[in-house]
């Protein structure tokens, strides 16, 4: 009896705790969710895997690439890859991802 109490009452409580609310989620046509980032007046839309889908800066914005042909500077905002090719950094902020390699957390 004490485990069963013990255990509702461990339930209640995580019942209780907020939850992490995530902003700028979109679902694409397929369900699919894509990611926002906003940074320096810098849009950048990120598939769920990681992958740069849009890029949005104003009229003078620049994009820098490198001899990979991979995004590396969108105007002062410098992206960083990890070994997988997965966006790791944008300017300031970093994504993480989960173990099967989907957007976990951004910031």
């Amino acid at each position: 009896m004490k485990h069963r109490l013990t255990f509702l009452v461990a339930l209640g409580f995580s019942l209780a705790l907020p939850a992490q609310e995530l902003g700028n989620i979109y679902l694409t046509q397929v369900g699919k969710p894509s990611f926002r980032i906003n940074v320096e007046g810098i849009s950048v839309v990120l598939t769920e895997k990681g992958k740069i889908a849009e890029i949005r800066t104003d009229s003078y914005g620049s994009v820098l690439y490198n001899t990979d042909k991979r995004v590396e500077q969108i105007g002062s905002i410098k992206i960083q890859f990890n070994y997988k090719n997965w966006v790791s950094q944008i300017g300031q902020s970093s994504v993480l991802y989960d173990y099967e390699g989907r957007v976990d957390r951004i910031g």
